[in-house]
């Protein structure tokens, strides 16, 4: 099995060529060809990036629940022969990661306010166990929401904000 180093980059760079070697040029076509996008989101943070979105369109405030997220008991504790083995596979991909994000979880190409303000009076839940048509999908008013939250909480307390 043949594996690929720093994908990322060579996604971003255009380079599929199993043969050649991702560079610093490919970095830089990479950071350049990213900074083309509207918005980027390290993963550690889509929180962040759903609520950006969420302000941005003006959508609902979305309620994620507990049943949505899953907790993997699985602990890796790798050598320092193995991180350092790691670093080297993909050290342009932490060019190109360090390039876009600086000291930031979030990149925007138009300088979008991610501490935005809202005013929106509606919220979207979405669970198959507590809706009204069982589809999966219940949308309410600002005023509805602590009565909703206290019946979701006492039925199973599965919800979070």
């Amino acid at each position: 099995m043949v594996y690929r180093d720093n994908l990322l980059t060579r996604t971003f760079s255009n380079n599929r060529d199993n043969n050649s070697e991702v560079n610093e040029k490919g970095v830089e076509i990479a950071v350049q060809n990213l900074k083309n996008l509207d918005l980027l989101s390290d993963f550690e943070n889509w929180n962040n990036l759903t609520n950006s979105i969420i302000s941005l369109f003006d959508f609902p405030n979305v309620l994620y629940s507990r049943f949505q997220s899953h907790n993997y008991p699985f602990i890796y504790n790798p050598s320092d022969k193995e991180i350092d083995k790691l670093m080297d596979f993909l050290r342009f991909d932490i060019k190109t990661y360090n390039k876009i994000f600086f000291n930031k979880k979030l990149y925007s190409k138009n300088n979008i306010n991610f501490n935005l303000k809202r005013n929106n009076n509606y919220y979207l839940l979405s669970s198959p166990l507590f809706s009204n048509d069982k589809k999966g999908i219940y949308l309410f008013k600002k005023d509805q929401y602590e009565k909703i939250i206290k019946k979701f909480q006492l039925v199973n307390k599965i919800y979070r904000i």
